[in-house]
């Protein structure tokens, strides 16, 4: 009888609890943790502009009903590139567009490093420090970066031109060393190219992005291509005729 009765219970209990969705622990008090500040509080209004509205409306159209959670790292992303970073009062914003929990924005933003919740400079350039780039002496370009923008790992230069940061792999392995400024990637790297290419940018110009020699083109050899150097065979290559 008592066990007929705490299992009624049980289940009673079960039915009127609401499902509980959980976040992950905090793993670094930067991405996880935000303190409202003088340039980062909800009371500081923010606003799609009106090409980006559009945007909005376009993203949208394309995921069904009851999906819509879904535009949620498109309309980060945009948010992001009008302002520059991503404010909280930007993700509010989002949230109120998805009709979401707030939470469930501040998850994805905290979660994914490419969304930068403090200002940044104009140039944001990533220096790939992972081993593939290390062992072609990334070191030397973090050094010529550093010098060249008078700007440390982590911090933003006086002019507020340049953000330096220290990544992990970019998946630009062929082409070690590299970094990343905004959306380019700026591959095969010496010192003297880095520096080259701080200094273009300082002069408001954008240095073609890509290797930054003249031996290779994209990721091939770069003393040109050892292998398929030749038309691919048709059809029955290398099948017996008795067959």
């Amino acid at each position: 009888m008592l066990t007929s009765l705490r299992r009624a219970c049980g289940l009673l209990a079960q039915k009127n609890i609401r499902a509980v969705q959980t976040t992950a622990n905090c793993a670094s008090d930067q991405l996880f943790i935000h303190r409202d500040s003088e340039h980062d509080n909800p009371s500081i209004p923010f606003e799609f502009n009106d090409a980006n509205k559009r945007r909005i409306e376009a993203l949208l159209k394309i995921y069904p009903e009851g999906h819509k959670r879904g535009a949620m790292i498109p309309l980060l992303d945009l948010a992001q590139r009008q302002h520059g970073w991503l404010p909280i009062s930007a993700m509010h914003k989002v949230a109120e567009i998805l009709d979401l929990p707030r939470m469930r924005i501040y998850e994805v933003a905290t979660f994914y490093t490419m969304f930068n919740r403090k200002p940044m400079g104009k140039y944001h350039v990533q220096i790939c420090t992972c081993t593939p780039c290390w062992l072609r002496d990334s070191d030397s370009i973090v050094e010529a970066v550093t010098k060249a923008t008078n700007c440390e790992i982590g911090g933003t230069s006086a002019d507020k031109l340049f953000t330096i940061s220290e990544v992990e792999c970019l998946g630009a392995c062929a082409n070690a060393p590299m970094f990343q400024v905004n959306d380019d990637y700026y591959e095969d790297l010496t010192p003297e190219s880095a520096k080259a290419i701080i200094n273009a940018f300082k002069k408001g110009e954008r240095p073609p992005p890509g290797p930054q020699n003249s031996t290779r083109y994209a990721a091939d050899p770069a003393g040109g291509l050892t292998s398929l150097t030749t038309p691919p065979p048709g059809p029955g290559f290398g099948i017996r005729s008795d067959l």
